[in-house]
């Protein structure tokens, strides 16, 4: 089952991480409105967990109200509330089911599991199928899994934003071939108008800086390819 963290403390995050990944849980973290932007546009999930730090954040509030109305999709608030008290917000008006929990892990991977399993299955599960059949890819140093949402060079993980994964993703699928700048804009970011090589530069540069600057080769003119295998 795949589910998104949304905290903004890490201590907390790494807490409520451990223990629902220990159960056997693929969890994403997003620390804010941004990476939680990333995750949602490319993955499919079966719950989202809105945390302490970013309960009361107007621009998390806003993004998944607007995710939970084309997906229908659970979130669950992580909070020390009373129920009793007024814990409630402007995402839980009729669009999606609210759960109140203490800070307690044992209880708070039960209602996870009870959330999940009662809510009905749709197309997210169709599409998250089709993400985790993607093949694995291991080219030189560097290894990447789909499944798993992991990538390494030699034994280290590679700590990769959504889209710096999803960029490595298509050039170790194809790892001889050089992409132009055109077609890594579309693939990452959908169909536009005109090219923005500032745009595609920069992700190009944070991928280069976590993978090894000679890992990712610059064909002038033409546009990137990985380093070839020595």
């Amino acid at each position: 089952m795949g589910l998104l963290l949304m905290e903004g403390d890490e201590m907390i995050a790494e807490t409520v991480l451990y223990s629902l990944r220990r159960s056997g849980y693929l969890v994403d973290w997003a620390k804010d409105d941004r990476v939680a932007e990333l995750f949602l546009s490319a993955c499919a999930y079966d719950l989202l967990l809105l945390g302490v730090d970013l309960r009361t954040h107007i621009g998390i509030e806003a993004l998944i109200a607007r995710h939970v109305k084309n997906t229908r999709v659970p979130v669950m608030h992580l909070t020390a509330c009373d129920p009793l008290d007024d814990c409630t917000s402007e995402i839980d008006q009729g669009t999606h089911r609210y759960v109140m929990t203490s800070f307690d892990l044992d209880k708070l991977t039960a209602r996870v599991r009870t959330v999940v399993r009662t809510t009905p299955s749709g197309d997210s599960d169709l599409r998250r199928f089709e993400r985790d059949q993607r093949p694995a890819y291991v080219h030189g140093e560097l290894t990447l899994d789909p499944a798993t949402h992991q990538a390494r060079k030699g034994a280290a993980l590679l700590n990769l934003l959504t889209s710096e994964f999803s960029l490595l993703e298509i050039l170790i699928a194809e790892p001889t071939r050089v992409f132009r700048r055109a077609e890594l804009q579309e693939l990452l970011f959908g169909p536009a108008e005109q090219i923005d090589d500032a745009k595609i530069e920069a992700e190009v540069d944070k991928l280069r800086r976590k993978i090894g600057t000679d890992q990712l080769v610059t064909v002038r003119g033409v546009g990137y390819r990985l380093k070839a295998p020595t």
